[in-house]
């Protein structure tokens, strides 16, 4: 039987995610189905083009999602905020609400490059309630002392959520609630507003066992991609580093056997982490 996988995506990136979404169907030794989430921009030519490239994906437009999440959010004013003013935000709410089983989502800026197996199919690592792609720093919207033990927000260190899987459960609106209500009126959530969705799953991540995939395989796009070597198994190209995308997108190597990418348990981040973090971000 094949696993969901799950994606969200727009006009704006249709070229990128045109060449990424097929390899992970191409590439992945357990069958997958992928559900491909619209965050209303998509026009009926861009739909095409994806189901002429990942035959047999299921779309879910954001009318209908409208229609299935916004109920469930009547509770939850600022989830619905969040939710409106960002579509990013649909990755972490309309993705966790609308799978009634154990969650497997990635980003439609992932190129696979070889055969792998064990991301999105068959039985989940037992130790771990929710695993997340490994970031290069703490990518979070808020400040040092927001977090324990000098504030109050606990949150998984190094989490990028190109790559989610989850249990089921994790998803829990009223833990995204009260994170929003501590960080959406501060200056650092509207500068580093397209953090704020990750941030939500790292705090999501902090009240478990959280597991971060090897970023000697999954690794992210920098601007001289040093972390790409024979061994990558996938390349997720975020928007700073998409430019180079083109340069791999032929790179992809078939193998007989599938690549099992290891799992490493996170830790918290607190505030001299983050410190360190911001710090070298302003230096780069």
């Amino acid at each position: 039987m094949a696993e969901t996988v799950r994606t969200l995506l727009g006009e704006k990136t249709l070229a990128v995610s045109l060449a990424c979404l097929p390899t992970l169907i191409r590439y992945s030794v357990d069958p997958v189905r992928l559900v491909i989430h619209e965050d209303g921009t998509l026009t009926p030519v861009g739909r095409e083009a994806l189901q002429a490239a990942v035959p047999g994906a299921v779309f879910i437009t954001r009318e209908e999602a409208d229609a299935r999440v916004l109920p469930l959010l009547d509770a939850y004013p600022r989830c619905r905020q969040a939710r409106a003013s960002s579509p990013l935000f649909l990755k972490v709410i309309d993705i966790g609400l609308l799978e009634p089983d154990e969650l497997a989502y990635c980003d439609s800026d992932v190129l696979f490059l070889r055969p792998y197996e064990g991301l999105f199919g068959g039985l989940a690592d037992p130790r771990f309630r929710v695993c997340f792609m490994t970031d290069v720093k703490h990518a979070y919207a808020v400040r040092p002392w927001y977090l324990k033990p000098l504030g109050r927000l606990r949150l998984a260190g190094y989490v990028n959520t190109g790559l989610v899987r989850a249990s089921r459960g994790v998803v829990d609106l009223d833990l995204i609630e009260w994170v929003l209500g501590q960080l959406a009126d501060r200056p650092v959530w509207s500068r580093r507003w397209y953090w704020g969705e990750q941030t939500c799953w790292a705090a999501l991540a902090a009240r478990g066992e959280c597991g971060l995939w090897d970023r000697r395989r999954l690794v992210l796009a920098s601007p001289d991609m040093e972390a790409y070597s024979p061994d990558t198994v996938a390349i997720h190209f975020v928007s700073t580093y998409r430019r180079h995308l083109a340069a791999f997108v032929d790179r992809g190597v078939a193998e007989a056997a599938g690549v099992t990418v290891g799992l490493d348990r996170a830790a918290y981040v607190g505030p001299i982490g983050q410190f360190c973090s911001d710090l070298r971000a302003k230096l780069r």
